[in-house]
């Protein structure tokens, strides 16, 4: 019998320029390392942490809109894929 554990999954890990605070570009940024990791056969993208609000954020992680905007952005990256 087979082991399930012996599939293999391209990941691609991507790193980007993001600027704190910036969803917009953060997440125009985000999308076109999702197109490039798809173009090359990725079937997974992982990127560090704190890329959607960028870090840098200071005092800014204590305001409620810094995390509503990265879930709202992070809603869009799921829809958009």
């Amino acid at each position: 019998m087979a082991s399930p554990w012996n599939r293999r999954v391209c990941l691609a890990v991507c790193t980007v320029s993001n600027w704190a605070l910036d969803f917009a570009g953060n997440l125009q940024r985000i999308l076109t390392t999702c197109e490039e990791a798809n173009r090359r056969g990725a079937r997974l993208r992982l990127g560090p942490e704190l890329e959607i609000p960028g870090y840098g954020c200071a005092d800014h992680f204590f305001e409620w809109d810094t995390e509503i905007h990265s879930w709202e952005i992070l809603k869009e990256i799921v829809e958009k894929l």
